[in-house]
């Protein structure tokens, strides 16, 4: 209980400094509770963290025990309506220190069952080992994804059922096979149809490669012991072999459309003054036959299958996690304006077989302070949230007089400020992350392992009357 008001007053206080973060933004009131108080971090890490029904955020716990994924611990959902929170995943083993293992995190939900997915490192054999191989530490370019189904009945986790997404393999002596890869997959996102999932790819055996962007697709025969083909969907070149328009790098990708087969991310290619961020799309039809696609081997780097274009939309640096609005018909990225602020820009991609040096870049908002972390749609599609000074902002995206307009949703935090935001999938919620003092049971003030007060998932109501 003085853990809760103490909370409260912090919280409360905070709120009590709002100040206008621009002349033309409007503040709006909302509730906002606090979810979560145990001691340590719920990181929602800008992923897919409602569950179908809003009734489940889901985040893993890095930085409880210690730095990064590699020394994340476990995978736990809470109950919107109570608080209430549960253990989803715990590997059987873990290693900390210079060779950690597995590492677990970055978690989302599948849009129409209780079924979430993350990263999971190389699993531990043996703790007595002495001598351990790079291939049994956790890396970007060593791990794949688990899935973990279950069923929630009368407050307890039931029927919990555990499968890997992708087969990684590194054997030069056989080849890698089909479906199969060399490498590490990150950001684990499913189509809104559940049918693909889509991620980031670094290889293993090619580390002279930069990080691109793959997808995974059903295989109706068990691969191994994978439930998905694994495919890149670009081949990067190596920086030291980039020619002009080469793309070197891909990453802050996500599903445009409900179908999954338009995929926006940030391509880094090379240019006269070196190397630039810019805004791409790729196209993955649904016939793309994903067998097509080559796993590569020791000599050679994989390459995707065949029928997949890529789109260049924008002319000027541009980062964040793309995000498609929900009728897929726009894209909302960041980059910088005039002032060199970083704001959010629009993209009406239209149909994507015509012209795409006809599409048409709009710049959405006009904030004094710029903003700070990604973007997130509203289910309604006619508005989009981020972070501004520290404050909470959603910003209307209809056509007209109301183009631009921004509402300030929260408090100026000036100090922990929030990030890492979700919405819930009927609109009426937003969730975010939040630095804030946490008490354990004996009303002492506890800390996460690198000194920083607990992560803790925060639930802003949004006015129905706006967000419709």
């Amino acid at each position: 209980m003085k853990s809760i008001l103490l909370t409260f007053l912090y919280t409360f206080f905070t709120f009590r400094s709002i100040e206008v973060i621009d002349s033309q933004a409007q503040c709006i009131h909302t509730e906002i509770r606090q979810l979560t108080f145990s001691s340590k971090n719920h990181e929602l890490d800008n992923n897919d963290n409602f569950s179908y029904d809003d009734k489940l955020i889901c985040y893993d716990t890095r930085g409880t025990y210690g730095s990064g994924i590699e020394n994340c611990f476990t995978i736990e959902i809470v109950e919107v309506s109570s608080g209430k929170e549960y253990l989803i995943y715990a590997p059987d083993k873990l290693r900390m220190g210079t060779q950690p293992a597995p590492g677990i995190g970055a978690v989302s939900f599948h849009p129409a069952q209780y079924s979430v997915v993350f990263i999971h490192g190389p699993e531990i054999e043996d703790l007595s080992k002495i001598g351990i191989d790079i291939g049994g530490i956790y890396a970007k370019n060593n791990r794949r994804g688990l899935i973990v189904d279950f069923e929630l009945f009368n407050g307890k986790i039931c029927n919990k059922v555990l499968s890997w997404v992708d087969y990684r393999f590194t054997d030069c002596k056989t080849g890698i096979p089909l479906g199969a890869h060399s490498g590490g997959t990150h950001r684990h996102e499913f189509s809104m149809d559940g049918l693909r999932i889509g991620c980031t790819y670094d290889d293993f055996l090619h580390t002279s490669y930069g990080r691109t962007i793959a997808f995974f697709e059903p295989f109706n025969n068990q691969l191994f012991n994978a439930k998905y083909y694994f495919s890149v969907i670009l081949k990067p070149t190596p920086i030291e072999r980039a020619k002009l328009g080469d793309l070197v790098r891909a990453y802050g990708d996500s599903w445009i459309n409900k179908n999954g087969t338009l995929r926006g991310f940030i391509g880094c290619v090379k240019v006269d003054r070196g190397f630039d961020d810019f805004l791409f799309l790729a196209e993955i039809p649904r016939n793309v036959d994903i067998k097509t696609a080559y796993p590569g081997d020791c000599e050679n780097y994989p390459t995707p299958p065949q029928n997949i274009r890529l789109f260049r939309m924008f002319d000027r640096w541009s980062s964040g996690i793309v995000r498609g609005s929900p009728d897929g018909q726009r894209l909302a990225f960041l980059a910088k304006d005039k002032k060199g602020k970083t704001q959010i820009f629009l993209v009406d991609i239209g149909n994507v077989e015509e012209n795409r040096n006809k599409v048409t870049v709009f710049q959405l908002t006009n904030l004094e302070k710029g903003v700070e972390d990604n973007v997130r749609w509203h289910p309604s599609g006619s508005f989009v949230f981020s972070v501004s000074d520290g404050a909470i902002v959603a910003i209307s995206v209809d056509k007209g007089e109301n183009f631009g307009k921004s509402f300030i949703l929260s408090p100026i935090y000036k100090k922990n400020k929030p990030y890492g935001i979700a919405i819930s999938r009927n609109g009426k919620y937003l969730a975010f992350n939040r630095r804030t003092p946490t008490y354990n049971s004996y009303g002492g003030r506890v800390f996460d392992s690198s000194g920083k007060d607990f992560s803790q998932i925060f639930i802003l109501s949004l006015p129905g009357e706006l967000f419709k």
